[in-house]
C-alpha cells in the first residue's frame, strides 16, 4: 500500500528520510519562536521549518507510525500534533526529494504544470550554473582576508569622499567625459566596465560567504525575462543565525563596487589619458547608480531586499507586505472587513502596508516597462507574443484573480452601498487604463498638391512690384514679381570695375612679354575669378524676376507681402502649387503616439468642408527626426491645428515633439480642392492608456527641465 492510500485513513507508515538531509539551527522567528533550517546537499536546496516540524523530524526515525509519532510529540513536548500535522510534513517532504527514493509518493498528474506553465517559467526565469569557485575561493581568502574588515571598508569610503571632493571644482569636466563614451569604441568600453563589475561584485558576495564559513557551489548566469544577470549561489546563509553577518553578506557586492568606485575616481584625476579618464568615468558611474538605484533597491529582489529583509526579520517581505496592502486595499475600498495577515505590531503594520503598495506599483511599472522593452528589442512577431506573454502573466492575470476574489466576496461587499459604488469605480478605472484601447490616432491634416514650390527672394531685397494675388491661376514663364537689390547693383557695378581693372593690367604687362610670362598664370586666374563672380551676380539680378517655373495657382501670399517694402531671402514671398490628379495628405503626431504609426497604416480623412466626406488614405512616410519648421501654417495652433507652436521670422516653429507623417489618398480624387484641412484617423497599434499616460509624464518632465 502507498503511502498516498496510507494517509488516508487515520494512521500511516511513516516513510525513511533520505539519508543525506542534514538540519541547523536558524535565527529566531519575528515572535520569537525557534526555527530550524533543511539541507539537501543533492539539489543544495534549503527550506524553514518551525517548533513543531523539527520535533516531529527529530523523532521520524524512532517510530514506524504517524500516530505513534504524534504521541510522543504531544507526551514529551507542549505541543499538540495531529496526524494531519503528519501527512501535510510527510508529503512536504516528498514533494521536495527529502524522503528515500523508492518512497517518494508519485504526483498526480493533475498536480503536475502542464507543458506550457513549464516553458513559460522557463521563459521568465531560469538559471545556467558556469562554475564551482569554492576552490578558488579557499585558495585566495588567505590573502585577501584582510578587506573583510570594517577598517578597510571605511578606509575606502573616506577615499570615495575625498575624491568627491577633488571633483567637485572639475565637476564640468568629470561629466563631459560621459560625452567621449557615445562611440563604437566607447560602447564596447562601457560594455566590457560593466561585466567586469559585476564579476567583481560576485565576488564579493563568494568571498564574503567565504569568510562566514558558506559553501558556495555554484555562480552563473540567470536569465529574467531573457535578461542575463550573474549569481552566486548563497542559499547556505540561512545557516548563519546572525542577521547581522546575512546582512554583510548581502551587501558585499555594494561594497565592493563602491571600493571600485573609490579607487577609480581618485584614478581619474591621476591619469593623462582620455581612454583612462573614459573608462574611470565609467567604473565610477556603473558601480554608485547601479549599487544605489538597482542593487539596493528594496522594491526588486536584489541585494536591498534581502538586507531589509534579515534587517527587519521577516522573511518573504514582499508577499507579507503584498498581503497586508491587499487587505488595507479590501479594507477601505470594498469594506471586506477581513482578519489582518498577521497579528503584528501596530507600526510594524503601517509599515508592512506601505511597502507592500510600494511594491505593487513599482512591479506593475516595472513589468510593463519590460513588456514594452521586449517588444521592441525582439523581431516581429515574436516581440508581440512576447509583450503579450508579460503583460498578460504579470499584469492581467493578478488582477483577474484580485477580481475572482473580490466576486466571490460580492454579497459582502454589495452590503456597504458607498463602498460597492467606489469600489466598482475603481475597477472599471484600473481595467480602462490596463487593458488595451483602440488604435485610432486622431489629429488634423492638410491636403497639398504632390507638386508645389515655395517661392523666396533669391537675395535681401526690395519689393518693386507683386503681380498675383492668392487664388490666381499663373501659366509657365509668367511673371509674378519683380524685385530689386541696390546692394546688389553696387556690387555688380565693382564686379565690374575689378574684372575692367584686370583685363587693362594685361594688356599693360602683354608689353612686357618677360613680365607677362612670369605673372600670366596668376593674373588669368584672377580674371577667370572675377568674371564667375559677375555672372554670378547678373543671374542673382535675373532671379529678381521671379517667374512661375510651370504652371499652377498662386497660395499663402501674406498681406504683409507688398510692394515697397524689403525682404529677406529666407521670408516666403507665397507658394506656387500645381493641381494633380493625386494629393499628398501631411499631418503631425505626438512623439507618444509615433510608435503605433507604421508605413502603410490605413487611415480615413474627413474634409472640414464637408462631414459626410470620408476618404480613405495610407501613410507613405514617417519623419524619425522632430523638426520644429511647420511647413504648412494650417497645422499650427495659430490656426487652429494641434501643433503648439510660435512665429518666427515668419515661419511657425513647433514648441513640443511632432513627427510629420505623409499619406496618400488610396483612390485618387479628382474634384476636391488644391489646399484645406480636415479631421484625420490613423488606424495604427493598440495601445495602453497607462503607457500613454506615462509617457506624457516623461515627456512633460524633459521638457520642462529643458533636458531636450
Amino acid at each position: 500500500m502507498s503511502i498516498t492510500e496510507e494517509a488516508q485513513g487515520n494512521d500511516f507508515r511513516l516513510p525513511d528520510l533520505n539519508p543525506l538531509l542534514k538540519l541547523y539551527k536558524a535565527a529566531a522567528a519575528q515572535d520569537g519562536a525557534p526555527q530550524w533550517v533543511l539541507y539537501y546537499p543533492a539539489s543544495n536546496k534549503y527550506y524553514q521549518i518551525g517548533w513543531t516540524e523539527f520535533e516531529a523530524l527529530a523523532r521520524f526515525h524512532k517510530y514506524e507510525t504517524a500516530k505513534d509519532l504524534v504521541e510522543a510529540v504531544t507526551n514529551e513536548t507542549t505541543l499538540t500534533l495531529t496526524i494531519d500535522d503528519v501527512k501535510s510534513l510527510t508529503i512536504f517532504l516528498s514533494q521536495n526529494g527529502l524522503l528515500k527514493p523508492s518512497e517518494q509518493i508519485p504526483i498526480p498528474k493533475d498536480a503536475a504544470k502542464p507543458l506550457w506553465k513549464q516553458a513559460l517559467h522557463g521563459y521568465l526565469f531560469f538559471t545556467i550554473p558556469i562554475i564551482r569557485p569554492q576552490k578558488f575561493l579557499d585558495a585566495a581568502y588567505p590573502y585577501i582576508k584582510g578587506v573583510f574588515t570594517k577598517t578597510f571598508f571605511l578606509s575606502c569610503l573616506a577615499l570615495l569622499a575625498f575624491g568627491f571632493f577633488l571633483t567637485l571644482p572639475r565637476s564640468d569636466e568629470f561629466f563631459h567625459t560621459f560625452t567621449q563614451i557615445f562611440t563604437a569604441e566607447g560602447l564596447m568600453l562601457v560594455a566590457t566596465a560593466f561585466f567586469i563589475i559585476k564579476i567583481f561584485h560576485e565576488f564579493g558576495h563568494a568571498f564574503m560567504a567565504k569568510h562566514y564559513g558558506i559553501p558556495v557551489p555554484h555562480m552563473g548566469v540567470a536569465f529574467m525575462v531573457m535578461y542575463p544577470v550573474l549569481y552566486t549561489e548563497m542559499s547556505g546563509s540561512w545557516r548563519i543565525p546572525s542577521s547581522k553577518a546575512r546582512m554583510m553578506m548581502g551587501l558585499a557586492g555594494v561594497m565592493t563596487e563602491f571600493v571600485l568606485a573609490a579607487i577609480f575616481l581618485i584614478y581619474w584625476h591621476l591619469t593623462p589619458s582620455a581612454l583612462g579618464q573614459s573608462l574611470a568615468f565609467s567604473v565610477v558611474a556603473i558601480s554608485l547608480v547601479g549599487s544605489i538605484f538597482v542593487n539596493l533597491n528594496p522594491f526588486m529582489r536584489y541585494d536591498g531586499y534581502y538586507v531589509l529583509s534579515d534587517y527587519l526579520g521577516i522573511e518573504n517581505l514582499h508577499q507579507k507586505a503584498i498581503a497586508f496592502a491587499k487587505h488595507w486595499l479590501r479594507w477601505h475600498i470594498f469594506g471586506l472587513k477581513e482578519e489582518r495577515p498577521e497579528d503584528v505590531l501596530p507600526q510594524r503594520q503601517r509599515f508592512l502596508t506601505l511597502f507592500g503598495l510600494g511594491v505593487i506599483i513599482y512591479r506593475f511599472l516595472l513589468y510593463l516597462g519590460i513588456a514594452v522593452l521586449v517588444y521592441h528589442v525582439f523581431f516581429k512577431p515574436l516581440g508581440l507574443i512576447l509583450f503579450l506573454v508579460e503583460i498578460s502573466w504579470f499584469i492581467i492575470l493578478p488582477i483577474l484573480k484580485e477580481i475572482k476574489y473580490l466576486t466571490g466576496k460580492f454579497e459582502s461587499i454589495k452590503s456597504d452601498k458607498d463602498r460597492f459604488i467606489r469600489g466598482t469605480f475603481i475597477v472599471i478605472l484600473l481595467l480602462f487604463i490596463v487593458f488595451p484601447t483602440g488604435g485610432t490616432i486622431n489629429t488634423v491634416a492638410i491636403v497639398t498638391p504632390a507638386s508645389y514650390q515655395n517661392i523666396y527672394a533669391p537675395s535681401p531685397a526690395y519689393i518693386e512690384k507683386i503681380l498675383v494675388e492668392n487664388d490666381d491661376e499663373v501659366s509657365q514663364s509668367q511673371t509674378l514679381a519683380t524685385l530689386s537689390s541696390p546692394l546688389l547693383e553696387k556690387n555688380i557695378k565693382l564686379s565690374q570695375e575689378r574684372l575692367k581693372t584686370l583685363l587693362d593690367t594685361k594688356r599693360r604687362e602683354q608689353t612686357n612679354p618677360q613680365l607677362y610670362r612670369e605673372r600670366r598664370s596668376l593674373i588669368d586666374e584672377n580674371i577667370a575669378e572675377a568674371t564667375q563672380e559677375l555672372a554670378s551676380l547678373k543671374k542673382k539680378r535675373e532671379q529678381l524676376i521671379i517667374t512661375a517655373p510651370f504652371d499652377g495657382k498662386i497660395y499663402d501670399l501674406m498681406p504683409d507681402i507688398h510692394a515697397d517694402r524689403n525682404i529677406s531671402d529666407t521670408e516666403l514671398l507665397f507658394r506656387l502649387v500645381q493641381k494633380e490628379t493625386q494629393n499628398n495628405y501631411i499631418a503631425y503626431v505626438e512623439e507618444t503616439n509615433l510608435a503605433r504609426i507604421e508605413r502603410g497604416d490605413k487611415a480615413t480623412f474627413t474634409p472640414a468642408y464637408s462631414l459626410s466626406e470620408a476618404h480613405p488614405l495610407t501613410v507613405t512616410s514617417i519623419e524619425q527626426i522632430n523638426n520644429t519648421d511647420i511647413e504648412w501654417p494650417e497645422l499650427s495652433t495659430t490656426y487652429g491645428g494641434p501643433v503648439t507652436s510660435i512665429s518666427q521670422n515668419q515661419q511657425s516653429k513647433s514648441t513640443k515633439s511632432f513627427y510629420k507623417i505623409t499619406l496618400t489618398e488610396t483612390t485618387p480624387s479628382n474634384d476636391m480642392p488644391l489646399i484645406y484641412r480636415g479631421h484625420l484617423k490613423i488606424h495604427g497599434k493598440r495601445s495602453i492608456p497607462l503607457i500613454y499616460y506615462i509617457k506624457k509624464f516623461i515627456a512633460l518632465i524633459i521638457q520642462e527641465s529643458g533636458v531636450n
